[in-house]
């Protein structure tokens, strides 16, 4: 068995985008995580990917199981922790050419995109100058130390809608958005 995900149209959009990038950081990924199981969680593995100008196909190993969801909280958030430090302790191994297959975000992003953040709440929220002014200095300051930070793999959609429970292991799924970021 087999997961299909497609996307066809005339005008490649960021569907189309997403499609492609999460096959590229699933078949990464993958790999990584077969090197090291270790880590705690495991990803479907990518099959093949069919395309033209008008259709894009990527196609998963089939992995039956039940969503994270159908387990207690508890169990979740053991679940995504797990994944969690899974993903922060393969970022560790990564060599400078896997680094370079996944997009970063890095520190001068958030930098950058804080101050227009700000003036969009005040711009949209008047009323809340003085909340939002006076949360502005606790919250840039710690922006600065995380240049010191080496980047890490994170999900940055880990829900446990993300994850489904196949036996005793956890499958991370839909890894469009996984990138080296801040911890």
């Amino acid at each position: 068995k087999y997961l299909v995900k497609l996307w066809h149209g005339r005008v490649r959009d960021m569907k189309y985008f997403f499609l492609v990038d999460e096959f590229l950081s699933t078949k990464i990924l993958w790999g990584l995580v077969k090197k090291h199981p270790a880590v705690g969680f495991k990803v479907p593995q990518p099959v093949e990917v069919i395309s033209s100008k008008t259709l894009f196909a990527s196609i998963y190993e089939f992995i039956p199981g039940r969503s994270l969801q159908d387990y207690s909280q508890n169990h979740q958030a053991k679940v995504i922790s797990q994944v969690i430090n899974g993903l922060t302790s393969l970022s560790t191994d990564l060599d400078p050419e896997t680094r370079s297959g996944f997009s970063a975000r890095r520190p001068v992003l958030y930098l950058l995109t804080f101050p227009v953040i700000v003036l969009v709440l005040l711009i949209t929220n008047p009323k809340e100058i003085v909340v939002i002014l006076s949360s502005v200095s606790p919250s840039f300051l710690p922006l600065v130390g995380f240049f010191a930070n080496r980047l890490v793999l994170s999900h940055r959609d880990l829900t446990p809608l993300n994850v489904i429970i196949s036996g005793d292991t956890p499958y991370l799924l839909d890894c469009e958005n996984l990138v080296l970021t801040i911890p």
